[in-house]
């Protein structure tokens, strides 16, 4: 079989493999090691001292209980007047570069809450 020369899409780097049929892997070994271990859900322990051991949880159940803005939500910035709609929960108020304060991050300012998700 012949060698054929390939591009990560990621770091740009050339990598040859032997020629095969199918899809070509965009990610070199490294890149794709790398995207794996971000897609992995991730685990936290928690240590309390009124529990036995400590307990591990799903970060998505940590992230349910801290929900600060539910549902869909009116954002505008007071300096530009720039405007965000949320349609998720988030965790804290968004921020955004604001053209008139010499592009310093400035967080958005509720407007109106919506429906409740």
């Amino acid at each position: 079989m012949s060698k054929e020369t390939l591009v990560c899409q990621v770091c740009q780097r050339t990598w040859q493999r032997e020629h095969s049929r199918g899809r070509k892997p965009r990610f070199c070994g490294d890149c794709q090691a790398v995207s794996e271990s971000l897609l992995k859900p991730s685990r936290i322990v928690i240590n309390d001292d009124s529990l036995s051991q400590p307990t591990v949880k799903g970060i998505d159940t940590i992230i349910k209980k801290s929900v600060k803005y539910k549902g869909r939500n009116s954002w505008i910035c007071s300096k530009c007047s720039s405007e965000l709609q949320t349609f998720v929960g988030l965790i804290d108020d968004p921020m955004h570069v604001c053209k008139k304060s010499s592009n310093r991050y400035l967080p958005y300012e509720l407007v109106r809450q919506g429906v409740q998700a």
